[in-house]
Protein backbone atom coordinates (compact mmCIF):
# COMPACT_ATOMS: atom_id res chain seq x y z
CA UNK A 1 0.00 0.00 0.00
CA UNK A 2 3.14 2.24 0.99
CA UNK A 3 4.52 1.70 -2.28
CA UNK A 4 1.40 2.16 -4.65
CA UNK A 5 0.96 5.47 -2.55
CA UNK A 6 4.77 6.65 -3.36
CA UNK A 7 4.00 5.95 -7.09
CA UNK A 8 0.55 7.84 -7.13
CA UNK A 9 2.45 10.45 -5.30
CA UNK A 10 5.38 10.36 -7.87
CA UNK A 11 3.25 10.62 -11.04
CA UNK A 12 1.37 13.69 -9.94
CA UNK A 13 4.84 15.41 -9.26
CA UNK A 14 5.49 14.51 -12.49
CA UNK A 15 2.66 15.87 -14.01
CA UNK A 16 2.85 19.05 -12.09
CA UNK A 17 6.12 19.49 -13.52
CA UNK A 18 5.45 19.02 -16.83
CA UNK A 19 1.99 21.25 -16.81
CA UNK A 20 4.57 24.15 -15.29
CA UNK A 21 7.47 23.90 -17.97
CA UNK A 22 4.76 23.86 -20.70
CA UNK A 23 2.98 27.30 -19.13
CA UNK A 24 6.54 28.74 -18.95
CA UNK A 25 7.29 27.82 -22.43
CA UNK A 26 4.14 29.36 -23.61
CA UNK A 27 5.73 32.82 -23.55
CA UNK A 28 8.32 31.16 -25.54
CA UNK A 29 5.60 29.80 -27.95
CA UNK A 30 3.29 32.86 -28.55
CA UNK A 31 6.31 35.18 -29.15
CA UNK A 32 7.73 32.37 -31.87
CA UNK A 33 4.59 33.05 -33.71
CA UNK A 34 4.23 36.49 -33.24
CA UNK A 35 7.68 36.75 -35.04
CA UNK A 36 6.17 34.65 -37.25
CA UNK A 37 7.21 36.07 -41.77
CA UNK A 38 4.82 38.21 -43.36
CA UNK A 39 4.81 37.73 -46.58
CA UNK A 40 4.13 40.64 -49.47
CA UNK A 41 2.36 40.04 -52.21
CA UNK A 42 4.07 42.66 -54.36
CA UNK A 43 7.33 41.16 -54.07
CA UNK A 44 8.80 37.44 -55.09
CA UNK A 45 11.48 38.10 -52.13
CA UNK A 46 10.40 36.18 -48.89
CA UNK A 47 10.01 38.48 -45.74
CA UNK A 48 13.29 37.48 -43.79
CA UNK A 49 12.74 36.26 -40.08
CA UNK A 50 12.66 38.67 -37.76
CA UNK A 51 15.88 37.68 -35.01
CA UNK A 52 14.77 36.68 -31.55
CA UNK A 53 15.75 39.94 -29.76
CA UNK A 54 14.47 42.56 -27.26
CA UNK A 55 14.54 45.80 -28.72
CA UNK A 56 16.00 48.66 -26.11
CA UNK A 57 15.84 52.24 -25.56
CA UNK A 58 17.53 53.96 -28.57
CA UNK A 59 17.18 55.92 -32.07
CA UNK A 60 18.23 54.63 -35.52
CA UNK A 61 17.31 51.17 -34.82
CA UNK A 62 16.77 49.23 -37.25
CA UNK A 63 14.10 46.05 -37.88
CA UNK A 64 14.55 43.81 -40.94
CA UNK A 65 11.71 43.43 -43.03
CA UNK A 66 11.65 42.43 -46.63
CA UNK A 67 14.36 40.72 -48.62
CA UNK A 68 17.54 43.11 -47.61
CA UNK A 69 15.00 46.14 -46.86
CA UNK A 70 14.56 47.61 -42.86
CA UNK A 71 12.69 50.23 -41.08
CA UNK A 72 14.77 52.83 -39.07
CA UNK A 73 13.13 53.55 -35.48
CA UNK A 74 13.07 55.41 -32.56
CA UNK A 75 11.92 53.40 -29.20
CA UNK A 76 12.19 54.97 -25.44
CA UNK A 77 10.97 52.15 -23.32
CA UNK A 78 8.42 53.20 -20.17
CA UNK A 79 5.92 50.57 -17.83
CA UNK A 80 2.72 51.54 -19.04
CA UNK A 81 0.70 49.86 -22.03
CA UNK A 82 -0.40 50.33 -23.81
CA UNK A 83 2.76 51.45 -26.05
CA UNK A 84 2.33 54.41 -28.08
CA UNK A 85 3.10 54.44 -32.25
CA UNK A 86 3.88 57.26 -34.22
CA UNK A 87 3.10 57.35 -37.96
CA UNK A 88 3.63 60.52 -39.87
CA UNK A 89 3.17 62.26 -42.84
CA UNK A 90 3.63 61.43 -46.42
CA UNK A 91 7.75 61.79 -47.46
CA UNK A 92 8.22 62.94 -43.74
CA UNK A 93 10.82 61.60 -41.75
CA UNK A 94 10.05 60.70 -38.52
CA UNK A 95 11.79 63.26 -36.04
CA UNK A 96 9.49 66.16 -35.96
CA UNK A 97 8.01 68.42 -33.56
CA UNK A 98 4.72 66.71 -33.22
CA UNK A 99 6.71 63.08 -32.80
CA UNK A 100 8.73 64.91 -30.24
CA UNK A 101 6.16 66.35 -28.50
CA UNK A 102 4.26 62.99 -28.16
CA UNK A 103 7.73 61.37 -27.36
CA UNK A 104 8.19 63.98 -24.01
CA UNK A 105 4.63 63.28 -22.84
CA UNK A 106 4.93 59.10 -23.00
CA UNK A 107 8.57 59.44 -20.93
CA UNK A 108 6.59 62.38 -18.80
CA UNK A 109 3.38 59.42 -18.04
CA UNK A 110 6.03 56.11 -18.62
CA UNK A 111 4.17 55.01 -21.96
CA UNK A 112 6.72 52.83 -24.23
CA UNK A 113 7.03 55.45 -27.59
CA UNK A 114 7.75 54.46 -30.98
CA UNK A 115 7.91 56.44 -34.24
CA UNK A 116 9.64 55.23 -37.73
CA UNK A 117 10.70 56.37 -40.83
CA UNK A 118 8.36 54.54 -43.83
CA UNK A 119 10.04 52.75 -46.54
CA UNK A 120 12.44 55.02 -49.09
CA UNK A 121 11.92 57.83 -46.44
CA UNK A 122 15.12 59.11 -43.59
CA UNK A 123 16.77 56.14 -42.19
CA UNK A 124 15.21 53.84 -43.84
CA UNK A 125 16.10 51.53 -46.40
CA UNK A 126 14.44 51.75 -50.46
CA UNK A 127 13.20 54.36 -52.59
CA UNK A 128 10.44 56.57 -51.98
CA UNK A 129 8.88 55.81 -55.43
CA UNK A 130 8.79 52.29 -54.60
CA UNK A 131 6.62 53.01 -50.82
CA UNK A 132 3.18 52.24 -51.24
CA UNK A 133 0.50 52.24 -48.54
CA UNK A 134 -0.24 49.10 -48.27
CA UNK A 135 3.41 48.10 -47.77
CA UNK A 136 3.63 50.89 -45.21
CA UNK A 137 0.93 49.08 -43.02
CA UNK A 138 2.67 45.67 -43.27
CA UNK A 139 5.85 47.58 -41.95
CA UNK A 140 3.84 49.26 -39.13
CA UNK A 141 2.19 45.80 -38.26
CA UNK A 142 5.69 44.10 -37.95
CA UNK A 143 6.44 47.03 -36.44
CA UNK A 144 4.19 46.10 -33.42
CA UNK A 145 4.56 42.38 -33.73
CA UNK A 146 8.47 42.79 -33.24
CA UNK A 147 9.06 45.52 -31.36
CA UNK A 148 6.25 46.75 -29.17
CA UNK A 149 6.44 45.73 -25.53
CA UNK A 150 2.64 45.93 -24.90
CA UNK A 151 0.57 43.54 -27.30
CA UNK A 152 -1.27 46.26 -28.10
CA UNK A 153 -0.63 50.31 -29.27
CA UNK A 154 -2.62 53.41 -29.75
CA UNK A 155 -1.53 54.39 -32.87
CA UNK A 156 -1.20 58.09 -33.70
CA UNK A 157 -1.60 59.02 -37.35
CA UNK A 158 -0.66 61.94 -38.97
CA UNK A 159 -1.58 62.93 -42.76
CA UNK A 160 -1.53 59.45 -44.62
CA UNK A 161 -0.42 58.34 -41.11
CA UNK A 162 -3.98 58.50 -40.75
CA UNK A 163 -4.54 56.38 -43.18
CA UNK A 164 -1.85 53.68 -42.59
CA UNK A 165 -3.20 53.46 -38.55
CA UNK A 166 -6.84 52.48 -40.03
CA UNK A 167 -5.75 50.27 -42.18
CA UNK A 168 -3.69 48.34 -39.24
CA UNK A 169 -6.88 48.27 -37.42
CA UNK A 170 -9.08 47.04 -39.85
CA UNK A 171 -6.62 44.16 -40.82
CA UNK A 172 -5.03 43.40 -37.37
CA UNK A 173 -7.86 44.50 -34.57
CA UNK A 174 -5.89 42.58 -32.04
CA UNK A 175 -2.96 44.99 -31.84
CA UNK A 176 -4.70 48.31 -31.72
CA UNK A 177 -5.88 49.83 -28.31
CA UNK A 178 -7.23 53.25 -29.91
CA UNK A 179 -6.76 55.37 -32.54
CA UNK A 180 -5.68 59.56 -32.80
CA UNK A 181 -5.60 60.66 -36.42
CA UNK A 182 -4.07 64.22 -37.01
CA UNK A 183 -5.46 65.69 -40.34
CA UNK A 184 -5.94 62.39 -41.61
CA UNK A 185 -6.11 61.37 -45.34
CA UNK A 186 -7.53 58.06 -45.93
CA UNK A 187 -7.90 57.39 -49.78
CA UNK A 188 -6.15 60.93 -50.76
CA UNK A 189 -4.40 58.96 -53.98
CA UNK A 190 -7.80 58.70 -55.06
CA UNK A 191 -10.00 61.67 -54.07
CA UNK A 192 -7.71 64.41 -53.38
CA UNK A 193 -4.99 63.36 -55.79
CA UNK A 194 -5.91 61.69 -58.86
CA UNK A 195 -9.30 63.89 -59.67
CA UNK A 196 -7.47 66.83 -59.51
CA UNK A 197 -3.88 66.52 -61.75
CA UNK A 198 -4.27 67.59 -65.16
CA UNK A 199 -4.24 64.58 -67.77
CA UNK A 200 -1.13 65.54 -68.70
CA UNK A 201 0.59 65.28 -65.31
CA UNK A 202 -1.57 61.78 -65.04
CA UNK A 203 0.03 60.12 -68.57
CA UNK A 204 3.48 61.41 -67.05
CA UNK A 205 2.62 59.45 -64.15
CA UNK A 206 1.17 56.00 -65.54
CA UNK A 207 4.62 56.00 -68.28
CA UNK A 208 7.23 57.49 -66.24
CA UNK A 209 6.55 56.05 -63.31
CA UNK A 210 6.52 58.77 -61.50
CA UNK A 211 5.57 63.36 -61.29
CA UNK A 212 6.26 65.58 -58.94
CA UNK A 213 3.43 67.96 -57.74
CA UNK A 214 3.00 71.10 -55.94
CA UNK A 215 -0.50 69.80 -53.22
CA UNK A 216 -0.93 72.11 -50.85
CA UNK A 217 2.04 73.83 -49.60
CA UNK A 218 4.64 70.37 -49.97
CA UNK A 219 6.05 69.33 -53.22
CA UNK A 220 5.86 65.19 -53.21
CA UNK A 221 7.07 63.05 -56.08
CA UNK A 222 4.20 60.74 -56.58
CA UNK A 223 4.31 57.30 -58.05
CA UNK A 224 2.31 55.03 -60.21
CA UNK A 225 3.38 52.50 -57.48
CA UNK A 226 1.20 54.39 -54.97
CA UNK A 227 -1.55 55.33 -57.10
CA UNK A 228 -2.35 52.04 -57.99
CA UNK A 229 -1.26 50.36 -54.54
CA UNK A 230 -3.78 53.06 -53.18
CA UNK A 231 -6.68 51.54 -54.93
CA UNK A 232 -6.67 48.14 -53.43
CA UNK A 233 -6.39 49.81 -50.10
CA UNK A 234 -9.20 52.49 -50.02
CA UNK A 235 -11.18 52.82 -46.81
CA UNK A 236 -14.09 55.72 -47.47
CA UNK A 237 -16.13 53.76 -50.60
CA UNK A 238 -19.17 53.56 -48.08
CA UNK A 239 -18.63 49.74 -46.62
CA UNK A 240 -18.69 50.23 -42.41
CA UNK A 241 -14.98 49.44 -41.02
CA UNK A 242 -14.69 46.89 -38.93
CA UNK A 243 -12.99 49.41 -36.26
CA UNK A 244 -14.10 49.05 -32.59
CA UNK A 245 -11.68 50.85 -30.39
CA UNK A 246 -11.62 54.51 -28.59
CA UNK A 247 -11.10 56.82 -31.96
CA UNK A 248 -9.85 60.67 -31.61
CA UNK A 249 -9.82 63.01 -35.02
CA UNK A 250 -7.74 66.40 -34.81
CA UNK A 251 -8.79 68.49 -37.99
CA UNK A 252 -8.00 71.84 -39.13
CA UNK A 253 -10.33 73.97 -40.83
CA UNK A 254 -7.88 75.47 -42.79
CA UNK A 255 -6.50 72.28 -44.13
CA UNK A 256 -5.19 73.27 -47.26
CA UNK A 257 -4.24 69.79 -48.33
CA UNK A 258 -7.66 67.67 -47.09
CA UNK A 259 -10.89 68.73 -46.48
CA UNK A 260 -12.68 68.52 -43.52
CA UNK A 261 -15.72 66.74 -44.84
CA UNK A 262 -13.16 63.82 -45.01
CA UNK A 263 -13.05 63.71 -40.83
CA UNK A 264 -16.64 63.35 -40.87
CA UNK A 265 -16.44 60.06 -43.29
CA UNK A 266 -14.27 58.43 -40.90
CA UNK A 267 -16.14 59.23 -38.49
CA UNK A 268 -19.54 57.84 -40.04
CA UNK A 269 -18.26 54.67 -41.46
CA UNK A 270 -15.62 53.09 -38.08
CA UNK A 271 -18.38 50.76 -36.26
CA UNK A 272 -17.15 52.47 -32.89
CA UNK A 273 -19.43 54.59 -30.87
CA UNK A 274 -16.52 56.00 -28.99
CA UNK A 275 -15.62 57.99 -31.69
CA UNK A 276 -15.01 61.90 -31.22
CA UNK A 277 -13.64 64.78 -34.10
CA UNK A 278 -12.16 68.42 -33.02
CA UNK A 279 -12.07 71.18 -35.60
CA UNK A 280 -9.39 73.52 -35.28
CA UNK A 281 -10.25 76.88 -36.38
CA UNK A 282 -7.21 78.31 -38.10
CA UNK A 283 -5.60 74.95 -38.27
CA UNK A 284 -3.73 73.65 -41.16
CA UNK A 285 -2.56 70.35 -42.24
CA UNK A 286 0.52 70.41 -40.09
CA UNK A 287 -1.22 70.97 -36.88
CA UNK A 288 1.93 72.12 -35.35
CA UNK A 289 1.08 75.03 -32.65
CA UNK A 290 1.43 74.44 -29.13
CA UNK A 291 -2.01 74.67 -28.80
CA UNK A 292 -2.47 71.47 -31.49
CA UNK A 293 0.29 69.51 -29.80
CA UNK A 294 -2.25 69.67 -26.48
CA UNK A 295 -4.84 68.79 -28.84
CA UNK A 296 -3.12 65.17 -29.77
CA UNK A 297 -1.86 64.65 -26.13
CA UNK A 298 -5.10 65.08 -24.76
CA UNK A 299 -6.34 62.91 -27.27
CA UNK A 300 -4.28 60.14 -26.87
CA UNK A 301 -4.99 60.54 -23.12
CA UNK A 302 -8.77 59.96 -23.42
CA UNK A 303 -8.05 57.06 -26.01
CA UNK A 304 -5.80 55.38 -23.29
CA UNK A 305 -8.68 56.23 -20.71
CA UNK A 306 -11.75 54.92 -22.42
CA UNK A 307 -9.57 51.50 -23.78
CA UNK A 308 -9.36 50.71 -20.39
CA UNK A 309 -12.94 50.97 -19.91
CA UNK A 310 -13.50 49.05 -22.48
CA UNK A 311 -11.05 46.33 -21.61
CA UNK A 312 -11.71 46.12 -18.19
CA UNK A 313 -15.58 46.19 -18.89
CA UNK A 314 -14.94 43.08 -21.36
CA UNK A 315 -14.94 39.11 -20.52
CA UNK A 316 -12.33 37.60 -18.68
CA UNK A 317 -10.76 41.26 -18.11
CA UNK A 318 -9.95 40.89 -14.12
Amino acid sequence: MAQATMRLTLLLLAGCLQASAWRAAAPLRAGAAARGVLGYARRATAARPVAAQAYETGRNQNLPTVGDDSVCFDMWLGTKSPAIVYLPCLHKAKNNAKASNLESWCRQTDHTFICADYMGTGGSSGDFIDGTVGRWTDDAIRMIENVSPSRKVVLVGAGVGGWVMLLVAKRRPDLVAGLVGLAADPDFTEDLLWEQLDDDVKTSIMEDGVHEITWGDSQYPISRNLIEDGRKNLVLRGEKLNIDCPIRLVHGMADEEVPVETVFKIADLVNTPDVAVNLVKGGTHFLDSELDFKRMRQAVSEVIDNYYEIDLSSPGSG
